[in-house]
């Protein structure tokens, strides 16, 4: 089975983060450059919170609330569902999947590491379905079949 320390060191351990304090709109603002979902929220290097798109439009834009006057503390999710370095991306899928969220920091000794998003674990799940499949087609069955297994348990 694959681990969480696999794709991160493919993938890279760049974070990004914000201050509890800070205004929502910051928070979106490095969403936007960086092109990702999610935003770790970290007080004194502990992570503290998450904050996402999701958060955003369900507690600032439908709620009709300023992202310049709102602090990322009164809309980020906490506590906040973490994975670790040693556990397989199969236990990802399912913690997504159980707690219907879409990003995953990853820890290490109580220090944040790197993140996971599900577009990443998709990816990664796509392309062994992929190898998998041009296997079976040459007769080759040289990868584990369990990935394939699992999104087929998910559709």
């Amino acid at each position: 089975m694959v681990k969480v320390d696999s794709l991160l060191s493919r993938k890279g351990h760049v974070l990004h983060s914000i201050a509890p304090d800070e205004p929502v709109l910051e928070a979106i603002r490095m969403m936007a450059d960086h092109g990702i979902g999610a935003v770790l929220v970290l007080k004194d290097n502990e992570l503290v919170g998450i904050v996402s798109e999701r958060d955003y439009a369900r507690k600032i834009v439908l709620m009709g609330r300023s992202s310049d006057e709102t602090p990322v503390w009164q809309i980020m999710s906490s506590p906040v569902v973490t994975v670790s370095r040693s556990d397989t991306l199969d236990t990802c899928m399912r913690v997504m999947t159980d707690r219907r969220i879409r990003h995953l920091p990853v820890t290490d000794g109580g220090q944040v590491i790197g993140m996971l998003s599900i577009g990443d674990l998709v990816l990664l799940f796509g392309i062994v379905g992929c190898m998998l499949y041009l296997d079976v087609q040459l007769g080759l069955l040289t990868l584990s079949i369990l990935p394939i297994l699992f999104i087929v348990r998910l559709i």
